[in-house]
């Protein structure tokens, strides 16, 4: 049985984004036999890209009306199909370090439920790259001379263990604000989040985003109605207030090259006392009491 479960909803196997997509299939195949990788959905190509790198194929997935999926039946399906006791979501375009499945062992190790994140490394590839031999150091020669870390908020890969995200607002894959939902759906329900970015330096081959114009107008309300509803979804669930941080300086681990420590970073720190704030006025005075009191001074 495999001891972790990747699964993704690739775009169509066309142009740049296939070549993306197939360096990212050719990764995760090169990490080992503990691996199943599961492609879920339609496009043109994602049956063939299964077959040829012998990834489980799930093709009807549901969508909303833009035709774009659903994470919600995505994470159902993919939890419901897997074989093994641990899954990781992850986007089609992000390539992992061989130390990837050790870090699952360590965190799973210490916790029964957890969720293990963190940052990007954002590079340009513009060539098909080669995962035979010493594989390993010729991505970190990418990393380190093409490398651009990017920020906490904005996560391209959730490992937990299976279950554990049963019910989930139906978000637009791909659009905005879904992988803070995780973060914060984590951390109010208390499980242990684990920030990975130093052992973990996972790259994210560069793309366009013409699905997400928003993100050169640095503004989602001005474009994209899948952008504002995933924000809405993400609203509803958890109210904007205070303690309400989405990214991954909520985290109370971090997985370091000594193993796992504490967070105490000043950012953690700042959400703890503002998270214990809400809290305490939301029981006191009730939440419409908080919601006034963070519109006035934000």
């Amino acid at each position: 049985m495999p001891f972790l479960t990747l699964f993704t909803c690739p775009k169509a196997f066309t142009g740049p984004v296939g070549r993306i997509q197939r360096n990212a299939l050719a990764n995760w195949r090169a990490l080992g036999s503990d691996l199943e990788i599961m492609l879920m959905g339609d496009d043109p190509g994602v049956a063939e890209a299964a077959k040829e790198f012998g990834c489980r194929h799930i093709s009807a997935i549901a969508r909303n009306s833009y035709g774009t999926p659903l994470l919600n039946d995505i994470f159902r399906q993919g939890a419901e199909a897997a074989t093994a006791p641990h899954l990781c979501y992850i986007n089609a375009d992000i390539l992992l370090p061989p130390s990837f499945v050790e870090a699952v062992r360590l965190v799973s190790g210490r916790w029964q439920s957890f969720l293990l994140a963190g940052r990007r490394w954002d590079v340009d590839i513009t060539e098909e790259l080669d995962f035979s031999g010493e594989w390993a150091g010729r991505l970190e020669a990418i990393r380190l001379t093409r490398g651009v870390l990017f920020t906490p908020g904005a996560i391209d890969y959730f490992v937990f263990p299976k279950g554990q995200y049963a019910e989930m607002p139906g978000f637009a894959v791909g659009r905005f604000a879904w992988d803070g939902w995780i973060i914060r759906r984590s951390a109010v329900e208390g499980f242990p989040v684990v920030d990975a970015t130093e052992f973990l330096p996972v790259l994210h081959q560069n793309h366009e985003y013409t699905h997400m114009s928003f993100i050169a107008l640095k503004d989602p309300k001005l474009e994209n109605p899948e952008c504002l509803e995933n924000i809405a979804l993400m609203h509803r669930s958890f109210p904007r207030v205070w303690g309400g941080n989405s990214s991954l300086t909520v985290a109370g681990w971090r997985l370091t090259r000594a193993g796992l420590r504490r967070n105490w970073t000043g950012q953690r720190l700042f959400w703890l006392v503002a998270f214990a704030l809400s809290y305490t006025i939301r029981k006191l005075f009730g939440a419409k009491a908080l919601k006034t009191l963070h519109e006035r001074l934000f």
